[in-house]
């Protein structure tokens, strides 16, 4: 239950007849498995990057001065509109407030007029902001945001006080993706200006990219990082927010009833004893679990549409027709003899081992889930072809497809830790290759015992 990948591989070996398992028959190994990986990386860790004492600046490579110019009555770009002043169309600038009197305008448009008065919050480098200034009249306004030699998120702009800036990291199932940083300016997050997006770091580009220009073309997705720009009292409201993560540490009390607490654990251990004790299947424990808590109002039924994965729900109803693909034309068969020849006079435990390192080696690379529906069907013939015990067998493919520790690419969750910028391939493929070197023997050595 904790994981899609052991439903799956119950769910398709129930399918081609072999017994299912109870709730907490290998539980054992389970806890065995989590204390190895305790010590491993418990050690290891002393080989892994420490924590720098850097702040957002330094993370997001702004060198850039954001500062407020006003525009004087002798300037020349009054009456202009923005978009045909050169300075902001070319990449000298970017504009990221208009604040005319009481009134603060988010990304203005290039089709705004420039009035006498204005002040405007705009990002550039230092080369150019002495030629912004004298080339168009304008005003450096005293209490302009930030130079180099400031902390990052000094200073005021007009009748904004004690602003900050906040990192979110994005994960799957946030409102905030598919979306560009200009939808989300003109829009509104909880109070707070995006400044800029930070990309995720994958196989193909390792070194993160900062993005502020050509921002309709930049869509946000899972492992990219948000830069916002919010007074620190309104810094709380952001935990509002669904499936993003505040990397900066921030105090905050949560808002979350005390009784609703009580009532979502409380309902949490009747989803477990009544899937543990076999009353009602698993799917109808979870499905019991979630009516109970929109009875209690816990949670709100468009709460639990936008918590749902949909590209694992797409993902795994590609990938179980291909399971079924395999077995209707013979291929699990057909990889199942040929793995045999080469086990041939192989010991049982050595036999199994091998299975446990090809699920584990193809779910470094491939979905975990994707590799359980096609080796679980393999795994079966293999037993049933040596005349040995089933259950072990699927028990490797099990924990097979969730011991890839050593790339970041097969298993989400290594994706979304790669992609923040702290680790880099090597560490997946040294140190995460160690820790599943050492639970793949473990588990081959635990699991021949059942043979």
């Amino acid at each position: 239950m904790g994981t899609s990948t052991n439903i799956l591989v119950n769910a398709v070996a129930k399918e081609r007849g072999v017994e299912g398992f109870g709730f907490f028959e290998f539980s054992i190994y389970g806890l065995i498995f989590l204390a190895i990986g305790i010590v491993v990386m418990t050690i290891g860790s002393r080989f892994l990057p420490k924590d720098k004492s850097s702040n957002v600046r330094d993370d997001y490579a702004i060198d850039n001065y954001i500062f407020t110019v006003k525009v004087s009555e002798a300037s020349k770009v009054i009456g202009e509109t923005l978009g045909s002043l050169e300075m902001f169309n070319d990449g000298t600038a970017t504009v990221l407030k208009l604040i005319r009197g009481k009134n603060i305008l988010n990304a203005p448009g290039k089709y705004v007029e420039i009035k006498k008065g204005d002040n405007f919050v705009v990002m550039s480098d230092l080369e150019n902001l002495q030629k912004i200034v004298n080339d168009n009249g304008l005003i450096i306004n005293e209490k302009r945001r930030r130079t180099q030699e400031e902390d990052f998120g000094d200073g005021e702009v007009e009748d904004e006080s004690d602003m900050t800036y906040v990192e979110l990291l994005i994960l799957p199932g946030s409102n905030l993706i598919g979306k560009n940083l200009k939808q989300l300016r003109n829009g509104s997050i909880l109070g707070a200006f995006p400044i800029a997006i930070q990309k995720r770091r994958n196989i193909r580009n390792t070194q993160e990219r900062l993005l502020r220009k050509s921002l309709h073309q930049i869509n946000l997705k899972p492992g990219d990082r948000l830069l916002l720009e919010m007074q620190e009292q309104r810094v709380g409201k952001l935990y509002d927010l669904k499936n993003v993560v505040i990397l900066n540490q921030h105090e905050y009390t949560s808002s979350i009833p005390k009784k609703n607490t009580v009532i979502a654990i409380c309902t949490l251990l009747l989803v477990i004893g009544l899937a543990s004790s076999g009353v009602i299947s698993i799917l109808a424990a979870s499905l019991t679990g979630v009516g109970a808590m929109l009875l209690f109002d816990i949670i709100k039924l468009n709460n639990i549409y936008h918590r749902v994965n949909w590209q694992i729900v797409f993902l795994l109803a590609g990938m179980i027709p291909l399971g079924v693909a395999m077995t209707n034309s013979g291929a699990d068969v057909w990889l199942s003899n040929a793995l045999l020849d080469v086990m041939n006079g192989k010991a049982p435990m050595i036999v199994l081992g091998l299975l446990f390192g090809l699920t584990m080696l193809l779910s470094g690379f491939i979905s975990n889930n994707a590799t359980a529906i096609i080796m679980t069907p393999i795994a079966i013939a293999v037993a049933a072809g040596l005349s040995l015990e089933i259950k072990p067998f699927i028990l490797a493919v099990m924990f097979g497809a969730n011991f890839s520790f050593f790339t970041p690419v097969g298993y989400q969750t290594n994706a979304l830790v790669y992609g923040t910028g702290i680790y880099k391939f090597k560490h997946f493929l040294i140190l995460g290759g160690i820790l599943s070197v050492i639970l793949w023997i473990t588990g081959t050595l635990l699991l021949s015992i059942l043979l």
